[in-house]
């Protein structure tokens, strides 16, 4: 369940449907929230029926107020949450292409035509070394389990425990939590469709998740994708930071976190969370941009290659707390140029999510030392 299904008024779920709504939310709800529902449309309905007959059957559809002329396509505060959250995501993922590259063992994701991440896929040898590393994380099962059930379903509580943009004043910065995830899950299926690689369970009964096993691909995973984009988000808008300095603060290793615990849960790998670590951050740069204004960066990973001189058959990378800072302090500069979309209408609500910030100014948004 995303932020958007799950927090904005119920949002998309809400929408569609007492269905899964009612599934997890408890049959009973669903079936007496359906009925009732439906039994107060039809009265109302019907009271109207009898108001519009009483007062309003002599109308000859003449006008009896004045409309005011169009509005700007930038104006979208008419709209429903929900509404807003299906335009903007619409703009934003006009943008977005997934491709495989190479021979097929890899894939690129790009926006407006720009390459942002290449990820290759995980050789199998490789994988079954990474056994050693879940077989690790999973003695941290008993200390982790609230977090990774309550994760299963949901991680922007997480982040709005951090971070209180689940405000009413903050409204439009929820949107682009919310926004983000789902970019984010819609990119990340199409990667993980062309990187299809089996999860730790395919290797060996021993593995005994904690949850159910998901039936898509390990590579990337989606819960760090997620994470990291919204970290990205979040960094820029609250702080006017990108990752490599916004590595300090505590979204990122909260990221880092979520990421881990789904290892933990025995269903990745550590080199499933550096990938989408990597794929995470390009797309938060990549909506900050299409939002914003500026350039994103090029992020790229090819979990295979171990360091220099070292033993190929030993390479095994954890994804450890030192690894997210080296991979933060190396985020490469600026060398992707990203068109603004034709509709003006994600800009204006980036902006309108930046002034819920008052006081963001005085950081250093790109790591040079500079404050803006």
């Amino acid at each position: 369940m995303t932020f958007s299904q799950n927090f904005l008024g119920g949002g998309k779920g809400g929408g569609k449907g007492g269905g899964k709504g009612g599934g997890k939310g408890g049959g009973k709800g669903g079936g007496k929230g359906g009925g009732k529902g439906y039994d107060a449309d039809a009265s109302i309905a019907d009271a109207r029926l009898t108001i519009h007959d009483a007062i309003a059957a002599d109308w000859d559809g003449t006008p009896g107020r004045a409309v005011s002329a169009y509005q700007p396509s930038d104006d979208i505060k008419y709209l429903s949450q929900t509404r807003r959250l299906d335009l903007l995501l619409g703009v934003a993922m006009s943008a977005f292409t997934v491709r495989a590259a190479g021979t097929g063992t890899a894939c690129t994701v790009a926006v407006g035509g720009q390459d942002i991440c290449t990820l290759a896929r995980p050789e199998i040898a490789l994988l079954e070394r990474q056994l050693g590393w879940v077989r690790a994380y999973s003695d941290l099962r008993a200390d982790r389990e609230g977090e990774i059930l309550v994760q299963l379903d949901e991680i922007v509580s997480a982040f709005s425990g951090v971070s209180a943009f689940d405000l009413p004043s903050r409204e439009a910065t929820a949107e682009f939590v919310a926004l983000t995830q789902d970019v984010a899950i819609m990119v990340e299926m199409q990667v993980k469709h062309f990187l299809r690689s089996p999860r730790p369970a395919d290797f060996s009964e021993r593995v005994v998740p904690l949850i159910d096993t998901p039936d898509h691909s390990t590579f990337p995973s989606g819960h760090s994708t997620e994470a990291f984009a919204i970290a990205t988000v979040l960094a820029r808008i609250e702080r006017g930071q990108r990752p490599q300095a916004a590595g300090g603060g505590i979204l990122f290793p909260l990221a880092h976190r979520i990421a881990v615990n789904r290892t933990v849960a025995g269903v990745h790998f550590p080199v499933d969370s550096a990938a989408g670590a990597r794929l995470g951050c390009a797309i938060g740069e990549a909506i900050c941009a299409l939002a914003g204004g500026g350039n994103a960066a090029r992020y790229d990973y090819d979990c295979n290659i171990g360091p220099a001189g070292g033993d190929p058959a030993k390479h095994n990378p954890d994804f450890t707390r030192r690894a997210l800072a080296d991979f933060l302090a190396a985020q490469p500069a600026d060398d992707v140029t990203v068109a603004p979309p034709a509709n003006p209408a994600l800009a204006a609500r980036w902006q309108a999510a930046l002034a819920e910030w008052p006081d963001r100014g005085g950081y250093d948004p790109d790591g040079d030392g500079d404050p803006q």
